[in-house]
């Protein structure tokens, strides 16, 4: 009935079908350290207990009562011919620790003999029903981050070239000089602020070649600049040239050219007593282009002249005359910030270049390199040097090739004696009255270029 009753309950909290062959719960040697480790009884204690309960109830003696003093017959009784405890109770003492009195009692079969000593004799052609308990949640597992072996050299590869670059910049950190001084920095960022005085703003409405003239020749020769002379003004100039007022209503873009103004340089020297000479710096294409000049070449010509205190220029772009008035190499490294040494190759060099219109900026910070593209341009195609976000743009004209946009010299020359040409003859060759005669064609057989920069509040 007990074996029944057993049966009965292992069923209930197992919700299995128990069958009437004896079942064996295994243990893996894994799962008994882990249950060592929970605290549990291990296997050795379990079999000490279940001796001394077997050897307690073969003597028919209650352990409560028993007087330690007590010697029976079984004392006598050798151990070695006490059969060991079945480990399926063991495991049952184990599950009732496990499930937490879950399971009360658990047989391992129904024929499961009422004297435990008998457990032992068990025939071995019966079948066995095997458990397995999962401990896996007591047990930490141990995870295997295994790396990939690619990875592993990619990472020490990009640490390697990190290191290496490091060592290439303080390297070249190390090379630059930081003695550099003044002078050898004046070689390479050139602004002569007189330059910037004798420029002639604001001008009159498209009086920007005039008024770039007469910036020029203060420069050379006035007291602004590097000469003795009082600084001239526009409406002198224009009254020396035969020009009358009001000087605000002469029309000067369609009689204003690049020999219109060398000409003009040329009258202005005669009549007061001065020397000097004009020409084309740079002109690649057109009526008087400058045969075998290249670009580095001009580019060489406009730095030394803007160092030198007798040389000035005048630039011819689209619609406008303005003057060059310094320059800045530029480093491509940012290592070379403070070096002076510096090959053209190793620099890029920008003009600055001062505007005579109040119109627009002061000073303009123009890249030769775009300059030289305007100047080797050629009809219709043509580039607005103070708006180049409009890129390359084409004239809606029929005539094509040649390009009057050039860079034009003004040089006062060494000796400055007595001058071939008097006053007099020079009021005898004064250019006509352009303001009684508004829009006649210039003397010169060169087309003008008619500058159309207004100047005035209202015009656009």
């Amino acid at each position: 009935k007990s074996a029944e009753a057993n049966k009965d309950v292992f069923a209930e909290n197992s919700s299995l079908h128990v069958s009437d062959v004896d079942v064996k719960i295994e243990l893996r040697e894994e799962d008994v350290f882990a249950v060592g480790d929970l605290g549990l009884p291990c296997r050795r204690e379990l079999e000490v207990e279940t001796r001394e309960q077997d050897q307690e109830r073969d003597s028919g003696c209650d352990p409560e009562c028993e007087s330690p003093n007590n010697n029976t017959s079984n004392n006598n009784v050798p151990t070695s011919d006490v059969p060991p405890p079945p480990i399926e109770d063991m495991v049952e003492a184990v599950l009732r620790d496990l499930i937490g009195g879950a399971v009360t009692t658990v047989t391992t079969s129904q024929s499961c003999p009422a004297d435990l000593s008998q457990a032992g004799q068990r025939s071995q052609q019966q079948a066995w029903e095997s458990w397995e308990v999962d401990v896996s949640s007591w047990v930490k597992n141990k995870v295997n981050r295994k790396v990939k072996r690619g990875f592993v050299q990619n990472t020490f590869e990009e640490k390697n070239k990190q290191e290496e670059e490091k060592k290439d910049d303080t390297k070249e950190y190390s090379s630059v000089t930081t003695d550099v001084t003044a002078e050898q920095m004046a070689l390479r960022k050139v602004l002569d602020l007189r330059r910037w005085y004798c420029m002639s703003r604001p001008q009159y409405q498209k009086s920007c070649g005039i008024s770039s003239l007469v910036s020029c020749w203060n420069f050379l020769f006035s007291t602004l600049g590097g000469g003795s002379h009082k600084p001239i003004t526009q409406e002198e100039a224009l009254t020396v040239l035969g020009f009358k007022p009001p000087f605000g209503e002469i029309r000067f873009g369609p009689f204003t050219g690049n020999s219109t103004l060398m000409r003009w340089f040329t009258l202005l020297n005669n009549h007061y007593g001065v020397r000097g000479r004009a020409y084309y710096l740079y002109k690649p294409h057109g009526k008087g282009r400058t045969m075998g000049t290249t670009d580095e070449t001009a580019l060489a010509n406009v730095k030394n002249g803007l160092r030198d205190e007798n040389t000035t220029f005048i630039y011819h772009c689209q619609n406008h005359y303005f003057c060059p008035i310094g320059y800045e190499d530029v480093p491509l490294k940012a290592a070379h910030a403070y070096r002076a040494d510096l090959s053209q190759d190793e620099v890029e060099t920008w003009l600055l270049i001062g505007d005579p219109s109040r119109k627009h900026p002061g000073l303009h910070c123009i890249r030769w390199s775009d300059i030289s593209t305007d100047l080797n341009c050629q009809n219709p195609t043509y580039l607005d040097i103070r708006r180049l976000h409009l890129g390359l743009q084409t004239r809606k004209t029929r005539k094509t090739g040649g390009n009057l946009h050039c860079i034009m010299a003004f040089v006062r020359s060494n000796w400055q004696g007595p001058s071939i040409w008097k006053s007099v003859n020079v009021q005898q060759r004064k250019e006509p009255n352009r303001g009684t005669r508004r829009g006649s064609a210039p003397s010169s057989t060169e087309e003008s270029d008619s500058t159309e920069d207004l100047d005035e509040e209202t015009q656009a």
